[in-house]
Formats: C-alpha cells, structure tokens, sequence
C-alpha cells in the first residue's frame, strides 16, 4: 500500500516538474523571439550550423592577475580550470589507461 502511495506521488511530481520545463522552455523562447529584431529562428539555425563567424574566445584574468596572451595559452586555462586533476585518487584501470595513452602508437 505504502509502496502504491508514493508511487503516485512520484508520478505526479514527475509530472508537475515536466510540465513546469515545458512551460519555462515555452518563455524563455517568447522572451528570446521578443527579444530579436529579425526572425528568430535564423539566429538558432546559425547557431546549430556555428555559422556565427563572431564567435571567438578571447583573453582571460589568470590568478595572478595577468591575462592570458593567446589562443592556446587561454584554452589551457581554461582546461585547467575546467578539468581538476584526479591522478591522486585514480583507481588501477584509469592509471593504466593513461599509461597507454602516453606511449606511441606502433604504426
């Protein structure tokens, strides 16, 4: 019985949060259509396509208060920012892996 009960529980909120993403997804969307002066759906057809040619990563603020120089120096901060450093706590499995990763490949 109990099992029952919070199974329609579930059911329902389920529901309720469907709905609510639907609903916020629908706005947000009037919002951005409001919010462009041509038709809308040409900017998101860029975007799907990357056709934006004013799209670039540009310079960031490193820790010590310098920004970065270049492309590749403001990617590597960003990877670095982006991916921590798990070496310390790898299981076996990840150690080999990159292990094999680091030795060239026999051609």
């Amino acid at each position: 019985m109990v099992r029952e009960q919070r199974k329609t529980i579930y059911l329902a909120e389920k529901a309720r949060y469907e709905a609510t993403i639907k609903r916020e997804k629908i706005q947000s969307w009037k919002e951005y259509c409001n919010l462009t002066p041509s038709n809308p759906r040409n900017e998101v057809y860029k975007l799907a396509a990357e056709k934006r040619r004013n799209t670039q990563i540009t310079t960031l603020r490193k820790t010590d208060g310098c920004v970065t120089e270049d492309l590749r120096e403001t990617l590597q901060l960003m990877l670095e920012h982006f991916t921590p450093d798990d070496k310390e706590d790898d299981i076996e499995l990840y150690k080999l892996a990159r292990a094999q990763a680091l030795e060239p490949a026999d051609t």
